[in-house]
């Protein structure tokens, strides 16, 4: 009986982890081939001499980074995002061959599921990044979109980014512009 309320526990648990997962990926396959990349003035302005978060065209002009390099960069960011979805359905699918693949684990003693995944695409209130990143405040609109993408395992340093581990796609749902902000550790 315990078995049966534990297995039902992660089931459920896993279900709501790859719902929310698959929500935000279609949100950001849908924005990366609807929305066009967008860059204001203002942003770099007040992005400038921030410690915590940078512009990515910021960084490109810091860096001189060639432009193909920047577009590459930003179509590996969309198919880490499209991975990292299809990474937790393989577990997920396959989870009772894999049981502890970082799917399942204890919280306070209590059962968890999903725990590498949990967060690594979510999509959240736009209030949170204002109170986070004040800098941000000045760009505030009732009409953006924001998903946070916790990255860790992306290979920043093959684009001289090694200090970089998240990044936060902001859309824009009114004009279908969207820009990307790198997270520093």
């Amino acid at each position: 009986m315990e078995m049966k309320k534990k297995t039902e526990i992660e089931n459920n648990l896993l279900d709501k982890i790859n719902s929310d997962l698959k929500e935000c990926n279609d949100d950001l396959q849908y924005i990366e081939k609807n929305y066009k990349l967008t860059l204001t003035m203002n942003m770099t302005m007040i992005l400038i001499n921030s410690n915590k978060l940078v512009l990515l065209d910021q960084i490109i002009i810091d860096k001189n980074i060639i432009p193909e390099t920047k577009t590459k960069l930003i179509d590996k960011l969309f198919i880490h995002i499209n991975q990292t979805y299809w990474i937790f359905q393989y577990f997920f699918l396959k989870k009772k061959d894999f049981m502890g693949m970082n799917l399942t684990g204890l919280v306070k003693g209590k059962m968890e599921t999903g725990l590498g995944f949990r967060n690594s695409l979510e999509k959240i209130q736009f209030n949170l990044i204002k109170s986070k990143y004040p800098e941000l405040i000045p760009i505030f609109k009732p009409n953006l979109m924001v998903h946070l993408v916790k990255s860790n395992s992306f290979k920043w340093d093959d684009f001289g980014l090694d200090m970089y581990k998240n990044f936060i796609v902001i859309s824009d749902l009114e004009t279908k512009e969207y820009f990307i902000v790198l997270e520093k550790n």
